[in-house]
C-alpha cells in the first residue's frame, strides 16, 4: 500500500510540475508564439511537411515540435496549453526515461551521505 502511495504522490507531482499551469500565462517572448503559428498554421493548412511562417518556408528549427503543437492543437484548440503541451510531454518523457535508465534506482539507500542518483558501486 506504501508503494501506491508514493507512486500516487509522484504522478501527482510530476502533474504538477509539468501539465497544471501550461496555459496560465500568453506566450511569452518572440518565440513561443512564432512557433505556435507555425504549428497553428501546418494544423490550419493540412501541409505537414513544410513549416511555414507568413507564407514563407521556415526550417529553423526541426518539424518534430511543429508537428506535435500542431496535433495538439486539432485535439484541445489552438491555446497556450495547447501549445505547451508538447514540449510538457517531451519533459514528462525524459523525466520517466531518466529514472528508468540503469544508473538510476529510486529503491536504493543513500550511501554514505550521497543521493540515491548515485551511479551504483563498482564491482
Amino acid at each position: 500500500m506504501a508503494r501506491l502511495a508514493w507512486i500516487l504522490l509522484i504522478l501527482v507531482t510530476l502533474y504538477l510540475c509539468y501539465f497544471h499551469s501550461l496555459g496560465a500565462i500568453g506566450l511569452v517572448g518572440p518565440d513561443e508564439p512564432r512557433y505556435a503559428w507555425i504549428a497553428r498554421d501546418m494544423a490550419e493548412s493540412g501541409d505537414w511537411v513544410t513549416p511555414r511562417l507568413y507564407g514563407q518556408p521556415w526550417f529553423e528549427k526541426p518539424a518534430l515540435y511543429y508537428w506535435g503543437a500542431a496535433l495538439s492543437f486539432k485535439l484541445f484548440g489552438v491555446n497556450e496549453a495547447a501549445a505547451r503541451f508538447p514540449s510538457a510531454l517531451a519533459a514528462l518523457l525524459a523525466t520517466l526515461a531518466t529514472v528508468g535508465s540503469p544508473g538510476v534506482s529510486m529503491a536504493q539507500k543513500p550511501r554514505d551521505g550521497c543521493s540515491c542518483f548515485s551511479p551504483p558501486p563498482s564491482a
